[in-house]
């Protein structure tokens, strides 16, 4: 865990900087879940690419003559391949009529994800407004996909009474919560509220992971405050926590389009160090920014990219 010092470290470096907008989408969530047996893979692929494919009418009469356990956890897996929106929706009804089964958090949460993705704002609403009434209750992810989503159709007073409600109904915040609201804060020139966000997330005792540290250098690169940034970058390999490619490609992108190429030379080392790679993209972008300032790209160069 970092120590107190570090937080006060980290959390310094973001008071009173001048905010600076950026449209970029906060990161998808990654889940962690049981690995599925490969008849269960097999067949989860087989009804996605149906249902991506085939008319609802030809994809309903296959779903119907699998020989399948139809459990929340299997509806949600499909779910989360992201069939096409209309098909998902079908799919999501013709799943709720299906003797003894029920919709969860899980399901209406990715059904939520799944409109929110396509900008289909009322009819997320909708989806929550259901999932209420079925008696399903929203929890910490749930409302974090709807502060994420509100945020990206820029609805930031959206976003922020979706925050204050979870918090109202006795929903607890989790570190993806605390995560996300920040970058949302700080993605629409928000920065000292989301020092003050940073800040109740170490007194209820949650530790910044390397996401949360990404989201801090993202932001402060962007501010051109690439000194900070990489004080942060030290500090959470203080805390035992290594950037990661997503990080570093972040701060890379960040560098070549300030031309900071000082900054930029010394996340390229630390990639070297730990055979981290660059997206394509941000290599070919790193590589102009050196052509434009004369700088050497023989660092850049010993890297590789895909």
């Amino acid at each position: 865990m970092p120590s107190p010092a570090s937080h006060r470290r980290a959390l310094s470096t973001l008071r009173f900087r001048r905010p600076k907008k950026r449209s970029s989408p906060f990161p998808k969530k990654t889940f962690t879940n049981p690995s599925l047996p490969e008849y269960m893979r097999a067949a989860i692929h087989k009804i996605s690419t149906t249902l991506r494919y085939s008319t609802w009418d030809t994809a309903a009469t296959e779903l119907r003559a699998l020989p399948l356990r139809w459990d929340s956890f299997t509806v949600n897996r499909i779910l989360k391949t992201h069939p096409p929106m209309e098909k998902a929706w079908l799919f999501f009804h013709w799943a709720a009529r299906l003797p003894g089964f029920k919709h969860d958090r899980f399901t209406y949460t990715t059904m939520l994800d799944i409109f929110g993705e396509a900008g289909r704002i009322p009819s997320m609403w909708r989806v929550f407004r259901e999932m209420e009434d079925k008696g399903v209750t929203p929890d910490a992810a749930t409302y974090t996909s709807v502060m994420h989503w509100l945020s990206a159709a820029g609805d930031l007073e959206g976003a922020v009474r979706a925050w204050e409600e979870m918090k109202e109904r006795g929903c607890g915040p989790t570190l993806v919560s605390y995560t996300a609201y920040m970058k949302i804060l700080f993605d629409h020139g928000r920065p000292k509220e989301a020092a003050g966000v940073y800040t109740q997330m170490l007194e209820v005792g949650l530790s910044p992971n390397c996401h949360t540290y990404t989201v801090l250098m993202e932001y402060l690169a962007g501010a051109g405050k690439f000194k900070a940034a990489l004080e942060i970058m030290s500090e959470m390999q203080e805390a035992g926590i290594e950037p990661d490619k997503a990080a570093c490609n972040i701060l890379i992108q960040k560098c070549s389009k300030a031309r900071e190429t000082s900054a930029m030379r010394q996340v390229l080392l630390y990639m070297k160090e730990h055979s981290i790679v660059l997206r394509r993209t941000v290599f070919m972008e790193a590589l102009e920014a050196l052509k434009l300032v004369n700088g050497s790209d023989h660092l850049l160069r010993e890297g590789y990219y895909h």
